[in-house]
């Protein structure tokens, strides 16, 4: 059984704004003093993080307004600059320091010690810091991408669709029911194929924060009080990534099993 079309709509229509923030990568892909350059919305973005203690991490477009030399290639310097590798020319809060006159089209970066977080600059609404899902604490969190040949909407619209992993996932589910709502809250019991045709159930919250993200809260059965934070990022037209986070107490997953929830 499929999900209402019309539900998935209006989850949809109904999410909030999101400001143009998109999740780029995992906060651990950028250590101090280092670069790293990321595709957001068709766009070639460079993050850097200084190296002094408590700096924020910055971001910019990566081709140098110069010769279109590859900043994600540059040196970090102690102060915060980044150096063009190709005529030395060095960026500082999007102005070239070295060249006067020219400038760096800057972003807006956000680490939230998970995730990195960049906000393109056509957006009209003014959001300084991007919208934060809550995550339970204490907690262990594992967090991974996959990158989806699909555009945002679909990858989100599949997963307002709640009622497709017991036809489709059979490996893992044998059992989906729409308990009801909550608003825009979907309630949703799903069962966990066990052998000798038995289920593990499990009940979670579904719904969409935002146009690019999607968020489960479990209430009840197995994996209770997990949250599960899905963070769509369109790379192209038709290409994006899912950044995805697990948080659960620590008594429910093993430290040592934890990877393997990726596949759930």
């Amino acid at each position: 059984m499929m999900a209402h079309p019309t539900d998935v709509s209006s989850s949809l229509a109904s999410s909030p704004h999101a400001g143009q923030w998109y999740v780029a990568a995992q906060s651990r892909a950028l250590s101090p003093g280092h670069t790293l350059v990321k595709i957001v919305a068709e766009q070639e973005v460079v993050f850097w993080r200084p190296q002094t203690a408590g700096a924020q991490v910055q971001a910019a477009s990566a081709v140098c307004p110069h010769w279109g030399g590859p900043l994600g290639k540059g040196a970090v310097e102690s102060d915060g600059r980044l150096t063009c590798p190709w005529h030395g020319w060095q960026f500082h809060n999007g102005a070239c320091v070295t060249r006067p006159g020219l400038k760096l089209p800057r972003y807006l970066a956000y680490d939230d010690g998970l995730f990195l977080w960049v906000r393109l600059p056509w957006d009209v609404a003014d959001m300084t810091e991007p919208p934060l899902q809550a995550r339970p604490a204490p907690s262990q969190s594992f967090a991974f991408h996959l990158i989806i040949e699909s555009d945002v909407y679909h990858v989100q619209e599949n997963y307002l669709d709640f009622l497709h992993p017991s036809e489709y996932h059979t490996a893992v589910f044998n059992h989906c029911r729409h308990l009801g709502r909550e608003g825009d809250v979907h309630l949703v019991e799903l069962g966990y194929k066990m052998p000798f045709g038995r289920s593990l159930l499990t009940r979670t919250r579904i719904w969409a924060p935002t146009p690019y993200q999607i968020r489960n809260e479990v209430y009840a059965g197995l994996g209770r009080g997990t949250v599960i934070e899905s963070h769509i990022t369109p790379i192209s037209a038709h290409r994006s990534v899912i950044h995805e986070a697990y948080h659960a107490p620590a008594q429910n997953v093993p430290r040592f099993g934890w990877p393997v929830m990726r596949y759930f």
